[in-house]
């Protein structure tokens, strides 16, 4: 969530793309002819592909990594109420918001009842008591379904690569089962789908700072949509150098 101050009483929420969009329109502002590939877990891939699906055609970003996406937030919330992951998982998150609401208590408290949106339970109750209050949803099924990228897949553009793990505790794989077979339409899309590699994990070995194993399929991906970047531009690469040298890549990873 950040540390840098808030300016405004304007949080951040799942379902804004404008932050993505105007950090990418600057990157390729500032590196017109670079070539720009993504990679983001959790959230913030649910975040990417609902920019991509926004995006379409237009995507500056030639394709991407999901890993452990969410996918469907109604979904999902409902079934982390109902298992003890869920509420494990939903009480952290909770604490964390509730820090970062004492953060800025300065800037958002002239908008929120600020004794009931800091005493939030839950991810529900911060969700109706400060998104809802802060932003323009009536609800949050309203919230859930605009802030859900599995609505956006049908309209991706580009090649995004799906990893995600059946034990996933945060987004089990059984609640998300439909959203595979309904994407089969989409040729960009693709799921490489584990039996185990957890939330956003999937460890090698038990050496947890070691290496992942989906930072290697990461890389492989990316690096072969980058290759036939250059492969294809190689013919005109002479006439379209920028006047100051470039980075071979940039990437946008988020989190």
């Amino acid at each position: 969530m950040g540390t840098t101050e808030l300016k405004t009483a304007d949080t951040f929420h799942a379902a804004r793309t404008s932050d993505l969009r105007q950090a990418i329109q600057k990157i390729k502002k500032t590196f017109p002819n670079s070539p720009l590939v993504a990679a983001a877990y959790s959230m913030g891939a649910n975040v990417l592909v609902k920019y991509l699906g926004e995006e379409k055609e237009n995507s500056p970003i030639l394709g991407a990594v999901s890993v452990s996406n969410p996918f469907d937030l109604g979904t999902i919330s409902e079934d982390a109420k109902s298992t003890l992951s869920g509420r494990v998982y939903g009480s952290i998150l909770t604490h964390d918001w509730k820090v970062y609401l004492k953060r800025h208590r300065k800037v958002l408290s002239s908008r929120l009842d600020w004794n009931l949106a800091y005493n939030s339970k839950s991810l529900w109750d911060f969700d109706r008591r400060v998104i809802l209050k802060l932003n323009n949803f009536k609800s949050l099924e309203e919230y859930y379904k605009e802030a859900s990228c599995c609505y956006k897949l049908s309209s991706v553009k580009v090649p995004v690569l799906f990893l995600h793990s059946t034990d996933d505790p945060i987004v089990p794989g059984n609640t998300i089962q439909h959203i595979f077979a309904e994407s089969e339409n989409n040729p960009n899309l693709m799921f490489a789908i584990t039996q185990r590699g957890g939330h956003t994990a999937f460890l090698k070995n038990p050496i947890w700072w070691k290496r992942a194993w989906s930072d290697e399929v990461i890389e492989q991906f990316l690096g072969v949509l980058l290759r036939q970047y250059h492969n294809k531009d190689e013919i005109n690469v002479q006439s379209e150098k920028d006047s100051e040298p470039l980075l071979t890549s940039t990437s946008v990873v988020a989190s």
